[in-house]
């Protein structure tokens, strides 16, 4: 139901309905606290909470999903480095631009030791860190990373995806900061181009 919710743009009615799924799970597993299905809803709770403008409990129910991730998984796991991202998100709903990175590199590093090659998880994580050394005013790095992400997703992806076009203009404005207007107008041009092609295709609408 908190899904439908937020599915429709209504972020108050999905976390009164978080907040009840979450009361069950504690009923549920109360002789067992360390439990995935409490840890993720503790993360789904954070984000509602950061929809609803209130970046401080997000935060904390975040970092309550992290605690009994580590709890659970030894070592890099998937869902270590999940909530290691989006605890990077909330921080930059904070703006605590230094704290974002921070996870955001380790979210990273971990999904690079997770995967021996391309992943969609790893190029993603590349993109999210490019953002976060933007927010700290490193556009050098921001750039490289950027463009790392979208080299990775275009050796997974065949033709054209939204995910594409996303880091198309990320980049575009990326070059923008460090004085590159060349780069920069060709970028938005193909994320441009891109984008005409895909409007009238399923996959545009539904990623």
């Amino acid at each position: 139901v908190a899904r439908a919710y937020r599915n429709q743009n209504d972020p108050q009615a999905e976390l009164e309905y978080l907040l009840k799924s979450y009361d069950m799970y504690e009923r549920v597993y109360e002789h067992k606290p360390c439990n995935l299905d409490l840890a993720n809803c503790l993360d789904n709770l954070g984000s509602a909470y950061g929809a609803n403008q209130d970046p401080d409990a997000e935060l904390e129910y975040k970092k309550e999903s992290f605690d009994i991730k580590q709890s659970l998984f030894l070592g890099d796991h998937y869902e270590i480095a999940i909530i290691l991202n989006n605890i990077s998100n909330a921080y930059r709903n904070m703006n605590d631009h230094k704290n974002e990175l921070k996870y955001a590199l380790s979210s990273f590093h971990m999904f690079k030791r997770l995967y021996d090659g391309d992943h969609r998880n790893l190029a993603a994580a590349l993109n999210n860190v490019g953002i976060a050394y933007g927010n700290n005013r490193d556009h050098r790095q921001e750039l490289d990373y950027l463009i790392r992400s979208l080299e990775m997703f275009r050796r997974l992806y065949c033709g054209d995806h939204i995910d594409l076009i996303n880091l198309l203009e990320n980049i575009s404005r990326a070059c923008k900061k460090v004085g590159d207007k060349k780069s920069e107008q060709s970028y938005r041009q193909a994320a441009e181009e891109m984008k005409g092609r895909l409007i009238d295709c399923e996959l545009y609408y539904r990623v």
